[in-house]
């Protein structure tokens, strides 16, 4: 399979979910085009790798978020607080690490 013929049957999946009252009228092709067209428009693929050099729980966590929000399309809110709740999760296991440097000065 080319990659062309990847994307048009994959992309039409997360458009059905947004518009699930006119789901039977979205034609493969037209969703299968505006997402190519957003994905071209908005290049991804520089933006993680400059977020994974700088720092990859961040890039990690941001791809979390990115990916909850468009699964619960509906309800975007919830995605964005998913990615909240995980910040705040890995933000407090790094802290609860000691570190080698305090713990000598005792």
């Amino acid at each position: 399979m080319t990659r062309t013929m990847k994307t048009r049957a994959l992309m039409p999946f997360p458009f059905l979910r947004w518009f699930p009252l006119s789901a039977e009228k979205l034609r493969a092709d037209r969703v299968a085009g505006i997402t190519v067209a957003f994905f071209y428009l908005i290049k991804i693929h520089p933006l993680l790798m400059a977020a994974w050099k700088v720092n990859r729980m961040g890039a990690l966590t941001g791809v979390f978020t990115f990916v909850a929000t468009l699964s619960m399309a509906l309800s975007i809110a919830n995605g964005v607080l998913a990615g909240v709740a995980l910040t705040i999760i890995i933000f407090l296991v790094r802290r609860m690490k000691p570190r080698a440097v305090l713990l000598g000065q005792m």
